[in-house]
């Protein structure tokens, strides 16, 4: 007789299956496995145990937070003294928008980490963050404050604190900060000189200090572009590549006979161009939820792995051709809005803002008919000062320099200028200089282009009290406003790699 199998040793071996799946870019497959380990119920045996921890790691590494945030809410449940977990729930709460939950969560580790005088910035920080994103400000700058205080060599305080404030003449944290950056044992470490740079530059841009803001930012951004630096070339060869493997426009005769709820609104534009305040517009609509950056376009495109392969082709020929059955792309369609359900229940309409949607747009086209995009552009100048002055992380790399930002913006224009010219129908486009201008008149054109009734609360947004995770957390807050318009205008000296570059480029093409 064979001896009995404990739980994990059964239940690891699907989980070793899609942690293998995941490890050769098979990530359909290991969704699939998770997908179906999420579905069971936590009490049904054999018990998953530990595992609901790896199986966390698994979903955390496909761009599944709420799968990461249930399997590990189940792992929490059953080893509720593993802190370091908690604290990973709170976080994975936080990126899925259960902002209220992801605060519980940390609070309840706060309280016992500082029952037990273990350190305790990061989790502040973070809780910081959570009030913030929720508009409550005032908590927020406690929470950083705190931190700061427990932790002041842990500058990224200083930068997410300068985000929600404005500084004056006299300020004292603009004396702290001075202080910090500029004593003989400043901080070497990169971590931390980084971000106090963008945090200082902010501070003296607000006051007025275009010489200082510009030398600190433009530190900050040297020592992120030595870590991870741009490859322009690269870039420009993947969207050739994705405008060839699109040529052949998507056929306007794809039925929308299979269109379900929840039905999307994907909002185009490069980063810091009106993105967030075109949501947050049309987010205050009743029969809207904003959904913000959100990763779940990636997560249904899977199947078709890097855009580039033969699986795009097949799809493409599925789609294309006439009379073709819509398989895989009531597949993707079906996974995409199976995963907004979960997330946000049943919306009549969302609003994804995530920043691969111009890549992925030729596949949206086929796979959701019903779906709008609303492309928003600005100045490219002021764009450029936008970009280049915020701290994105290791994610854009291409913002941390003003040369590469003009070959970004440029390769991303002509990839919008493509789409558009495939289906102008179906693709508003909106200048943050017209909408400030006009914000009434372009909220009816939005509402009227993405069939949507009348809602009074679209034309005062800043009064919405919705969750805003992204950098104009602090912007969307306020009534819109002008004075945007022409940001870039004082720095245009320093600017000016990023002006010749990008009216190069922009000549190159018309010749």
């Amino acid at each position: 007789m064979a001896p009995p199998t404990t739980p994990n040793q059964t239940n690891n071996r699907p989980l070793d299956q899609a942690q293998t799946y995941l490890q050769t870019g098979q990530k359909h497959e290991a969704y699939r496995i998770c997908r179906d380990l999420l579905a069971r119920n936590p009490a049904e045996k054999p018990a998953l145990g530990v595992a609901w921890g790896k199986l966390s790691s698994i979903c955390d590494a496909l761009g599944d937070v709420d799968g990461a945030a249930l399997a590990l809410k189940r792992y929490v449940a059953a080893h509720p003294k593993d802190l370091s977990a908690r604290g990973r729930l709170a976080e994975y709460l936080g990126e899925a928008g259960h902002i209220d939950d992801a605060i519980s969560v940390a609070g309840q580790l706060l309280t016992e980490i500082e029952a037990r005088n273990g350190p305790t910035a990061g989790l502040l920080r973070g809780l910081g963050f959570f009030h913030a994103q929720k508009g409550d400000f005032e908590r927020a700058e406690k929470y950083y404050r705190a931190a700061l205080k427990c932790a002041p060599e842990e500058t990224a305080s200083w930068e997410q604190l300068s985000a929600i404030k404005r500084f004056a003449p006299g300020d004292p944290d603009v004396k702290t900060m001075q202080a910090l950056f500029n004593a003989p044992s400043k901080p070497a470490n990169i971590k931390n000189r980084i971000p106090l740079a963008y945090a200082l530059g902010k501070a003296y841009e607000d006051l007025g200090e275009v010489e200082k803001a510009f030398s600190c930012i433009a530190e900050g951004a040297q020592l992120k572009a030595a870590q991870t630096p741009f490859d322009a070339v690269e870039y420009s060869n993947a969207i050739l590549a994705i405008k060839a493997k699109f040529a052949a426009p998507p056929r306007a005769t794809a039925a929308i006979d299979d269109c379900s709820v929840p039905r999307p609104i994907f909002i185009l534009g490069v980063p810091r161009s009106g993105t967030s305040l075109v949501e947050h517009i049309l987010a205050s609509h009743r029969d809207v939820c904003g959904g913000g950056e959100m990763k779940l376009l990636g997560l249904a495109m899977a199947p078709l792995g890097d855009l580039l392969g033969p699986e795009t082709d097949d799809f493409l020929k599925q789609n294309d051709a006439a009379g073709s059955k819509p398989t895989s792309r009531q597949a993707i369609a079906d996974t995409y809005r199976g995963l907004v359900r979960r997330r946000f229940g049943d919306t009549p309409v969302v609003t994804d803002k995530n920043l691969t949607n111009a890549i992925y747009a030729g596949v949206i086209a086929r796979a959701m008919p019903d779906a709008k995009f609303i492309y928003c552009r600005r100045d490219p100048t002021d764009l450029a000062w936008s970009c280049f002055k915020k701290n994105f992380g290791a994610r854009l790399s291409w913002s941390n320099d003003l040369v590469d930002i003009a070959r970004f913006i440029h390769v991303y224009e002509q990839l919008i200028e493509f789409w558009r010219a495939q289906m102008p129908e179906r693709i508003l486009t909106v200048a943050y200089e017209d909408l400030v201008e006009s914000p009434s008149e372009w909220t009816d054109k939005m509402l009227t282009f993405c069939d949507l009734a009348q809602d009074e609360a679209c034309y005062k947004p800043h009064k919405s009290c919705r969750t805003v995770a992204t950098a104009s957390l602090a912007q969307v807050r306020q009534p819109i406003y002008k004075s945007a318009i022409g940001s870039s205008q004082a720095y245009r000296n320093h600017l000016q790699p990023f002006i010749d570059a990008y009216a190069e480029l922009c000549n190159a093409k018309k010749t």
